[in-house]
C-alpha cells in the first residue's frame, strides 16, 4: 500500500516537474540543508547549556526562548524541503532502511526538544539542574548526532542502488506484487520495469 503511495507520488506531474528542474532541486536541497544546520546547531546549544557544557551566564529557559524559534522556522523548512526531495524518489528513499532510521531517530529528537521546550522554565527554578534534564540532553544529542549519521548514509537519489536492484526484482518489489515504472536519474525518462 505504502509502496502504491510512493510510486503515485514519484509520478505527479508536478513532482516530476520539481524534480527534473536543476535548478530548483539545487534550491531544494541547500534549503533542506541550511534549515537542518539550524535545528541541529539550536538544539545543541541549547542542549550543551542543560548540560552545564556552555552558556551558563543564560537559564536554560532564557537561552531556549531566543534560539528554539530558529529551530521550530528551521524544522519547518526541513520537513517541507525533505518531503519534495522525498516525492521526487519516492520508491527508493521507500526501500532504504537507513530513510526509516534516519525518520525514527528524527521523531524521537523532535520529541525530546518539544520536553525541553516545555521544562526549561521548571528547571530554572531547581537550585542545581535536575539529572533528568542533563539525561535528556545528552540522549537528544545522541539522537541529533545519529540523524546526521543517517542522512549521511541514506542513499542518493541520483546513484541509488535501489534502483538497479529493482530493476532485477528487489525484496520490495517482490514483497509488494507491484513493478512500477522508474525515474532512472532526475533528468532522466521514466523506465518501466517488468515484473520479475
Amino acid at each position: 500500500m505504502l509502496f502504491h503511495i510512493c510510486d503515485w507520488l514519484e509520478h505527479n506531474r508536478w513532482i516530476i516537474g520539481l524534480s527534473r528542474s536543476v535548478t530548483l532541486s539545487v534550491i531544494l536541497s541547500v534549503t533542506h540543508y541550511f534549515s537542518f544546520f539550524c535545528v541541529v546547531g539550536s538544539i545543541m546549544i541549547v542542549d550543551l547549556r542543560v548540560l552545564g557544557v556552555l552558556g551558563r551566564r543564560k537559564k536554560v529557559a532564557e537561552l531556549a526562548e531566543e534560539l528554539l524559534p530558529w529551530m521550530w522556522m528551521g524544522l519547518l523548512f526541513v520537513i517541507l524541503s525533505g518531503f519534495l526531495i522525498f516525492a521526487g524518489d519516492a520508491t527508493a528513499f521507500y526501500a532504504s532502511r537507513v530513510f526509516h532510521v534516519k525518520l525514527m531517530l528524527l521523531l524521537l529528537a523532535i520529541a525530546l526538544s518539544v520536553i525541553t521546550q516545555i521544562s526549561a522554565l521548571r528547571w530554572d527554578r531547581s537550585p542545581a539542574m535536575p539529572v533528568l534534564a542533563k539525561l535528556m540532553a545528552l540522549v537528544s544529542l545522541v539522537l541529533w548526532v545519529g540523524v546526521i549519521l543517517a542522512a549521511v548514509e541514506t542513499p542518493d537519489p541520483y546513484l541509488s542502488p535501489t534502483i538497479a536492484q529493482m530493476k532485477s526484482g528487489s525484496s520490495v518489489q517482490k514483497a509488494s506484487g507491484y513493478s512500477p515504472s522508474l525515474q532512472v536519474g532526475r533528468w532522466a525518462s521514466k523506465t518501466n520495469v517488468s515484473a520479475p
